[in-house]
């Protein structure tokens, strides 16, 4: 999966039902044959939101010396690799931050309603 551009949630207002809140999940998986399973993310992105279950890598992107863009991904990713590219230069941001926003244990997407069960809890660090 290449991802080419900003993927974010509409701005909404809270929803009456935790059920109505917006909720986006991907899983990237490996084909038979052992190749895919990836996910590479544009340089030119610098917004993503929702629930990625990626089967192998990661790759954050990179033009160069200095990237002129940081990512942002808010809600959850998990993958065996993380290929942190970016090469944003500042004294207060980090070139890549991911931030969970519980939306995926709140209300899973389709075919995640597991997720939350497979996700380490306080008591699992101790």
């Amino acid at each position: 999966l290449t991802i080419t551009g900003d993927v974010v949630y509409a701005v909404e207002d809270l929803p009456t039902s935790i059920r109505n809140l917006a909720s986006f999940g991907v899983i990237v998986k490996k084909k038979t044959d052992g190749t895919g399973g990836n996910v590479f993310i544009r340089a030119s992105v610098g917004k993503l939101s929702g629930a990625f279950f990626v089967e192998k890598a990661v790759s954050t992107g990179t033009i160069g010396p200095v990237d002129p863009i940081r990512l942002e991904i808010f809600g959850l990713m998990a993958a065996r690799q993380f290929h942190l590219e970016r090469t944003y230069r500042s004294t207060i941001y980090a070139a890549e931050t991911f931030t969970f926003d519980g939306r995926a244990v709140a209300n899973p997407p389709p075919g995640m309603s597991e997720i939350g069960k497979a996700l380490p809890t306080p008591k699992d660090a101790f």
